[in-house]
């Protein structure tokens, strides 16, 4: 997958997943663009990789502020080819003692952004004959989460609807709409979560930011350009297995 000559967004992509996506297209020849409002360590990110890689400072709960990202981004780089929306935050409240400002928080920083880097970047692929763009979701969009809660699950679930409405309204224009759904990711957040996932999960082993990157870019490269609306799940079998592990399984019955 070569990127050169080709341009990247990554919202959130200063850490986590953002941060491993960000060197992948940095690999690859791209670009670069960080969005994130910890512009320290983004502009450390950038400085690492090079001149080809630049971090901006931004809210993404703000609409204008991640218009103004993109101008800037297209002043710098000339160009828009990919957006990756992988800004989020996460909630532990159970619905009961989930306050409303609470529930408003992680829509507006988990769901909304990624309708307004959507429709920002929309005018810029367009104009240089198409582009993709990837949404980070999770598979508590398909199940529900271990680790957030209700505002967290269904933020994740309509960035689902989202990639579906857009994917065929930007159909015509050649910019693909995709969403990656990545299971119990290693984390520093992770790490303190007490979840024995690793026993959940069949691959016996949870995901690396670096795997859910390596499904990123093949979605935004040409090998996937018939691929839009879609989801790809990056989760070592978690959600097929539904909780249940192998020593459980194969105590049911004879193993060949």
């Amino acid at each position: 997958m070569n990127f050169t000559d080709k341009t990247a967004v990554v919202t959130g992509g200063a850490s986590g997943i953002g941060a491993a996506t960000v060197r992948r297209f940095a690999a690859a020849g791209a670009k670069v663009a960080i969005l994130d409002r910890d512009i320290a360590l983004g502009s450390k990110l950038a400085a690492e990789l090079g001149a080809q890689v630049r971090a901006f400072e931004v809210d993404v709960a703000r609409p204008e502020a991640v218009e103004a990202a993109l101008e800037q981004v297209v002043n710098a780089f000339g160009r828009i080819d990919a957006v990756v929306s992988c800004a989020g935050v996460r909630s532990a409240c159970s619905i009961e003692k989930m306050s409303y400002a609470e529930w408003q928080r992680v829509m507006d920083i988990n769901l909304s952004p990624s309708f307004y880097v959507i429709k920002a970047a929309a005018p810029y692929m367009k104009a240089v004959g198409g582009g993709s763009v990837v949404l980070i979701a999770s598979t508590a969009a398909k199940h529900l989460s271990l680790h957030g809660g209700a505002n967290y699950t269904t933020a994740k679930a309509g960035m689902l609807g989202l990639a579906r409405q857009a994917a065929f309204e930007l159909a015509p224009d050649r910019i693909r709409v995709n969403v990656v759904c990545p299971g119990p990711v290693q984390t520093a957040m992770s790490a303190k979560s007490t979840w024995p996932v690793e026993k959940m999960i069949p691959l016996g082993e949870r995901i690396q930011a670096d795997d859910v990157a390596a499904a990123v870019l093949f979605l935004c490269s040409e090998d996937a350009r018939m691929c839009t609306g879609t989801t790809l799940d990056v989760d070592g079998g978690f959600l097929l297995a539904n909780g249940v592990d192998h020593a459980t399984y194969f105590s049911k019955r004879d193993r060949p």
